[in-house]
């Protein structure tokens, strides 16, 4: 382990869980990495937007802050609504206002943002009235869809070229990233604390088991594999779905309608780490349909519990599927082309899939937690990435 001069670091972000048991989104890494920065021997306080969730009692400290009509989250802002614009301008002063507070009460050394907005905006902030140093966590929708508003763009490119040094969770995200803010920007993998290995003893039979973990909104594409398994109903295999959201309604009467009862499994949300690591182990294929992504979590998480993927064309799974050899890529909501794999995968069964289980070990080295923790760790105390060698591309 690398040793570092203890620092009181803040982590701003607007996702955050509640409790260590929900772990549902995003906020699961952010969590994650929270807690490895604090074991590396850090204290680590966070500052969060509040959309309603009260933390439990921890190691790491949660301050919640909450805008005016701040039970809407932040992804349903519309920004051609202007009752959302009030919201919007109360989020930036009321996130100044905690974070100027934040930073005196806890004596904060260095900032991470995650991600570019608003908690980029809000670290600025702090390096201007506080003189914090900070470094910005870009995720996808800050580049690809609030960097392209107006005053908002223009917020996120300002707050990039300020940070003491930036870094992205996916590889081309890396590359776009830099090119917004027109210096260097490292890829820095965003991964789940889950275990690389189970001592669980898995005998799979029966039926082949396909599984999707996430959300269950359009952005997901659940919708697009079910219409792909409808095109082949007819052979040996289950669909076993974790998670929840808006779609759900639908996707259950679309599997009424479609005859696939027999074939299609939904658990909701299941927040234990290890009930879902389980899941993984007893699945032989995890299918990511995504319409847009960069690197989700459950990418990571798959490799981890040796399981190959089935994946859209989109962001850097493609990329990372054929460097690594661990499963099949289609093309982005191509609901025929996906069916022609699962045809493939379903007939010729587990003997299939032995290969693919063998590469995904290498692919699992690059996302672990705490790896990431200590390169974010020697990043902020040598002030720059380049001499950072983890780009897996």
């Amino acid at each position: 382990m690398l040793e570092y001069l203890s620092m009181r670091i803040g982590l701003i972000t607007h996702n955050y869980p509640a409790s260590k048991d929900d772990r549902q989104n995003a906020g699961i890494f952010v969590y994650d990495i929270a807690h490895a920065i604090q074991k590396l021997g850090h204290q680590v306080f966070v500052l969060c937007l509040d959309a309603g969730g009260k933390s439990e009692k921890d190691v790491v400290p949660v301050t919640w802050f909450s805008p005016i009509g701040g039970k809407k989250k932040l992804g349903q802002i519309q920004f051609f609504n202007p009752l959302d614009w009030v919201l919007f301008f109360s989020l930036l002063v009321l996130g100044f206002r905690a974070t100027s507070r934040f930073c005196k009460d806890y004596k904060i050394d260095f900032c991470i943002a995650m991600w570019a907005f608003p908690a980029g905006v809000f670290a600025l902030w702090a390096n201007i009235v506080k003189m914090v140093p900070y470094t910005i966590w870009a995720l996808g929708s800050d580049i690809y869809i609030y960097a392209r508003y107006p005053i908002l763009g223009t917020l996120i490119e300002i707050a990039l070229k300020k940070a003491k040094f930036i870094i992205a969770d996916g590889i081309d995200l890396a590359r776009q990233t830099g090119k917004l803010a027109k210096r260097h920007c490292q890829f820095l993998p965003s991964a789940s604390q889950m275990p690389h290995q189970s001592k669980l003893t898995v005998k799979k039979e029966g039926p082949l088991k396909l599984m999707f973990l996430g959300r269950m909104e359009p952005v997901k594409g659940l919708d697009v594999l079910i219409e792909a398994i409808s095109k082949v109903k007819d052979l040996d295999f289950e669909l076993h779905c974790l998670g929840d959201g808006s779609l759900l309604p639908s996707l259950k009467e679309k599997i009424s309608d479609l005859g696939l009862q027999k074939k299609v499994v939904f658990y909701g949300n299941v927040n234990d780490p290890k009930l879902i690591y389980n899941r993984l182990l007893l699945s032989d294929w995890l299918v990511i349909p995504s319409r847009s992504d960069s690197i989700p979590l459950v990418f990571s998480e798959s490799m981890k519990a040796n399981l190959p993927v089935i994946v859209a064309e989109v962001g850097d799974m493609v990329e990372l599927v054929k460097k690594y050899g661990v499963g099949f890529s289609f093309p982005r909501e191509d609901s025929r082309k996906l069916a022609v794999i699962l045809k493939d995968v379903i007939k010729k069964g587990r003997v299939l899939i032995r290969p693919y289980q063998q590469k995904t070990k290498k692919a699992a080295e690059i996302f672990d937690v705490n790896v990431s923790a200590e390169s974010l760790l020697t990043m902020i105390q040598n002030g720059q990435t380049k001499s950072l060698d983890i780009t897996p591309i």
